[in-house]
């Protein structure tokens, strides 16, 4: 009997020492075993008040957790912390390429031409079947990148739709009757602009071993670049003046780079034809193209204001000395001189014409086809990453180069021309009469960027 009643003392001794572990677990606090246990001495005074009563009998009220060895103390169970964010979890923005925003004014024109009413599910429906790789994929997103590239939703009498800003349709006007005149003409029509390799373009898609193994390249930076400028026409590249230079990764071509390269062009088309032939170079609005002269330059809004006054000095306009900078400014805006860009006055020199694609129509030069092209070859046969091996690419690709192939992309230049033709002439025709008219119809875009970039990846 006595060695039972050491038994249940022992028994009810480890149950207390559990829960006193369990409270410490659900608490995430370090319990003292000694004060919780301190109604274990009242056990003792029971068993020995009872030591010669048979009935009293103790028993274990928990058996499901596994007895413990030390009782001595316990250790703390920390809180749990959460994992931190890192950064923006969200979708990273898109930001479209000149190319994307081409395709997407191209494809809106084409349906014009098609007699369709553009709209947002079958205008995206359109760029992803001829763009598998179109970077937007969603009509919320079509639709914010439209308003930011010019588009605007008017309503007709009976139904609203999209149209292309009355500035690009100008624009287009305007080049369109200017190269319709050089080609009756039977001008020499030369299309020019520029790109760039870097060292470490490789191609964009790969087989790897289950082990990761099979990309040649062994590094993530661009590295060095080789910037590249040529001319085409239905003649095939003009090899004479391809011109290449290393720069860094940022696209270093500048005015003077430039202007020395079109004194040497000009010259040498002059010196190819006779005087009285016709000579036209095509090329976009990037900034290095059309710097303006000297003398033809407005004030700017960071000049001092005796700046300013001798401005309008220099140009014997009148103004009055208590006039503030701001008056002075807008007086020196209103009888600024016309454009006159060193490009023109370069080319002028040798009798051959410069003319402008519209602003953001890349698609209109037959020259960034080329570049595809080009850039398609260096991915697939650049294997040691070296500038030297970048240069040789890009020199054997542009002398095998065909006249054919040339003109092929002439060719598909032109059938982009008729579709902005046609859908042009459907606007001003058919849509554009039936547009209610709005208190901001004779407001003109403010917000348009009339400078081509040089991005040449969609």
């Amino acid at each position: 009997m006595r060695e039972l009643r050491e038994q249940a003392e022992e028994e009810c001794i480890q149950g207390l020492e559990e829960d006193a572990y369990l409270y410490s677990l659900r608490s995430r606090q370090a319990v003292d075993t000694d004060s919780f246990l301190a109604p274990i001495s009242n056990v003792y005074n029971i068993v020995q008040s009872n030591a010669s009563s048979p009935t009293v009998t103790f028993r274990r009220h928990r058996t499901r957790h596994p007895p413990i060895t030390d009782t001595r103390s316990f250790v703390s169970v920390p809180e749990p912390i959460p994992p931190k964010k890192g950064g923006n979890v969200g979708r990273k923005p898109i930001v479209l390429s000149v190319l994307a925003e081409d395709a997407i004014r191209y494809i809106f024109h084409k349906m014009l031409e098609e007699k369709i009413y553009p709209t947002i599910a079958t205008l995206l429906a359109r760029l992803l079947a001829e763009y598998s790789d179109f970077p937007i994929r969603t009509e919320s997103t079509l639709l914010k990148k439209m308003k930011e590239i010019g588009f605007q939703y008017r309503k007709t009498a009976t139904v609203r739709i999209a149209l292309d800003s009355i500035t690009f349709m100008s624009q287009r006007a305007t080049y369109f009757q200017s190269i319709d005149d050089l080609r009756s003409d039977n001008a020499q029509i030369y299309y020019y602009d520029e790109t760039w390799s870097n060292v470490g373009d490789e191609k964009r898609s790969i087989w790897l071993s289950d082990r990761g193994e099979g990309r040649l390249r062994k590094n993530d930076g661009k590295g060095k670049r080789l910037a590249i400028s040529a001319m085409i026409n239905n003649h095939g590249i003009d090899i004479d003046t391809i011109d290449t230079f290393v720069c860094d990764e940022d696209h270093t071509m500048n005015s003077s780079h430039f202007i020395e390269w079109l004194r040497k062009a000009a010259e040498h088309l002059r010196r190819k034809y006779c005087n009285s032939t016709r000579i036209c170079i095509v090329l976009d609005n990037a900034r290095w193209h059309n710097e303006l002269c000297d003398d033809a330059k407005p004030p700017k809004r960071s000049w001092r204001k005796s700046e300013i006054e001798q401005w309008l000095r220099k140009r014997k306009i009148k103004y009055e000395i208590c006039q503030k900078k701001a008056q002075l400014f807008e007086l020196a805006i209103a009888n600024a001189p016309p454009k006159k860009f060193k490009a023109d006055v370069v080319a002028a020199k040798f009798n051959v014409q410069l003319l402008r694609l519209p602003v953001k129509h890349s698609m209109l030069n037959p020259v960034e086809l080329l570049w595809a092209q080009l850039k398609e070859h260096i991915r697939k046969n650049n294997t040691s990453f070296r500038l030297s091996d970048i240069k040789s690419l890009t020199i054997d690709f542009l002398n095998s180069f065909t006249s054919d192939s040339c003109g092929k992309l002439i060719q598909h230049v032109r059938g982009v021309e008729e579709t902005f033709r046609a859908a042009d002439e459907l606007v001003e025709e058919q849509l554009e009469p039936s547009l209610i008219d709005s208190d901001s119809d004779g407001e003109r875009d403010t917000n348009e960027n009339l400078e081509d970039t040089d991005d040449d990846d969609m």
